[in-house]
């Protein structure tokens, strides 16, 4: 995974899932009608990912609460695999990365806003 495998840190992991590969090997009763019953595969990840004590972050992107390493990363595949074996035939790209300090900006957008609708509109 380029790095070496015993660096610890808190980890992202973000997946690309194809609907349409979704639409033919996500696993569905035979008496399923519900065209969109594919879409249950993103709880399932996050069913999964909760379980392993890693935050939702949005859609299919997932950090880790623990400090961990590759070699870690590589054991939660091995039980998604066995957990989840559609998903290598539905993900387009599954990324990795070490998370860093990581701040929330949702208040500053709503300051800033704030700020901004109380703003005399510019005159040309």
């Amino acid at each position: 995974m380029g790095e070496n495998g015993n660096h610890l840190s808190r980890k992202q992991i973000a997946f690309d899932l194809k609907q349409d590969l979704l639409k033919r090997h996500y696993p569905k009763p035979k008496a399923e009608v519900n065209p969109q019953y594919h879409t249950k595969a993103y709880r399932d990840m996050k069913s999964f990912f909760k379980g392993q004590n890693w935050e939702h972050r949005q859609g299919s992107v997932y950090v880790s609460n623990d400090l961990l390493t590759y070699f870690n990363i590589s054991d939660i595949l091995d039980k998604i695999a066995i957990k989840m074996p559609w998903l290598h035939l539905c993900a387009g790209e599954i990324d990795v990365t070490n998370v860093g300090e990581q701040h929330s900006l949702k208040e500053e957008l709503a300051s800033a806003m704030v700020i901004l609708s109380n703003k005399e509109p510019d005159m040309p």
